[in-house]
């Protein structure tokens, strides 16, 4: 589960007090963290609260997948891996170092290719 006011990811499971899965600790930038934010009150503000809560959901969902196997999803260049958050037009940009995840970008997947940059 996401927290506002940290850049570290804790799963929805492990915060039940469920056993977690091994996974690497998977760290959001500030800008992946406000990017993060923008999109789920854009869900909650603009469309229906249903869909804003099965979004965030979702984004929690594709955060373990990375941090349990964080070598799966697609490479896209210079250490670049890319997430696709499913039934939603968001990727999740991420590199992976020595012992965690580093999440940079947030983003919709229409938006130009640029702007997500390093």
């Amino acid at each position: 589960m996401f927290a506002a006011r940290s850049s570290t990811w804790s799963s929805a499971r492990e915060s039940s007090g469920l056993p977690a899965e091994s996974h690497m600790r998977l760290e959001l930038t500030p800008r992946a963290r406000a990017e993060v934010m923008e999109a789920t009150a854009w869900y909650l503000e603009e469309g229906d609260i249903e869909v804003g809560l099965r979004f965030a959901e979702e984004l929690d969902r594709t955060f373990d997948r990375i941090a349990t196997n964080p070598l799966a999803w697609t490479h896209l260049e210079r250490g670049i891996r890319r997430a696709l958050v499913q039934g939603f037009p968001y990727a999740v940009l991420y590199c992976v170092e020595a012992e965690r995840v580093e999440v940079f970008a947030v983003m919709h997947q229409r938006r130009h290719p640029d702007r997500w940059e390093r």
